[in-house]
């Protein structure tokens, strides 16, 4: 079911709100917004919503896409294409968390290191909300 842009940002500004390290990007200075569009250069009609720049891996989510930097290469999901987001065991403690798994409608499988704890948590459930609600490239 789609989602208006106005509600995508309330979201991210409701879960960015308990964790400093996740940011919305209007919170973000011009040099950090460079740095991340740099990385991560926006399609026709995206918008970036939440960023973690303090990271083992610099990460972007937009109305599109998730986006991350595993080494040297940079990841980049359509929301549309992700099928799941879970932490590597069944059993885990949320406070130590820091790797969520996250497979797509195309049988592949990504690793997502992030930080522990809160911050892993807002990151996973940010995705939770945002995957396959009809504003990915597909959709367009």
């Amino acid at each position: 079911m789609p989602v208006s842009l106005k509600r995508l940002k309330f979201i991210a500004a409701q879960w960015c709100r308990d964790d400093p390290r996740v940011k919305t990007w209007e919170l973000l200075n011009e040099e950090q917004r460079v740095r991340l569009l740099n990385l991560f250069p926006l399609q026709p009609g995206e918008i970036p919503l939440v960023t973690l720049l303090e990271a083992p891996s610099p990460l972007m989510i937009s109305n599109h896409r998730l986006c991350w930097v595993t080494g040297a290469q940079a990841i980049e999901l359509d929301l549309n294409q992700v099928t799941a987001i879970r932490p590597p065991d069944k059993k885990f403690d949320k406070l130590r968390l820091h790797t969520l798994i996250i497979k797509t409608n195309k049988s592949r499988q990504y690793s997502l290191e992030l930080p522990p704890g809160s911050t892993c948590f807002t990151i996973w459930n940010l995705v939770l909300r945002f995957m396959r609600r009809g504003l990915g490239k597909s959709s367009s």
